[in-house]
């Protein structure tokens, strides 16, 4: 006997169909030995939270951050609401709710000698498109290392 597709395994059908790319951008941390890197993109996010979803027009971009730490001499925190992303227009947005719901979640600490991976989102115009995109932990450097979307490399 055939079991009816449920709520879940509808969910999982669509976070597989939209775009998941796997390569990696990265940049180093300024007055540290860390990189600031972005391993998986998901576009179109969908959350497993059915009441979660995006305002209209707009939708949810997801993203596996690392920092890695494994050449630093002390530990060092990046801040989830300093990393920002910047549409061909210039407009910034900041991480959005959607980042405490995605699991695992970005918590930031890389200790010496370690490294710390996590998820975060993002609520952008539903027509945004990631080769216009860049995305950047915007610490408290003179400059900020933006890491444009249209470089990172999909594997198959």
């Amino acid at each position: 006997m055939k079991k009816p597709l449920t709520f879940f395994s509808f969910l999982i059908v669509l976070f597989l169909l939209s775009t998941v790319s796997n390569a990696q951008l990265e940049s180093s941390i300024s007055g540290s030995k860390a990189v600031f890197k972005v391993v998986k993109i998901v576009d179109n996010y969908v959350s497993e939270n059915q009441f979660v979803k995006p305002d209209e027009g707009k939708k949810y971009i997801a993203f596996e951050i690392v920092v890695d730490n494994t050449k630093g001499s002390k530990s060092i925190t990046v801040p989830s609401m300093m990393i920002k992303l910047k549409d061909k227009e210039g407009y910034e947005y900041s991480i959005d709710m959607i980042s405490a719901m995605i699991k695992p979640s970005f918590e930031g600490t890389a200790d010496a000698g370690d490294l710390t991976r996590g998820w975060i989102g993002f609520e952008v115009p539903k027509s945004t498109k990631l080769d216009d995109l860049k995305i950047a932990y915007r610490g408290f450097a003179d400059k900020t290392n933006w890491l444009e979307l249209k470089k990172f490399k999909t594997t198959k």
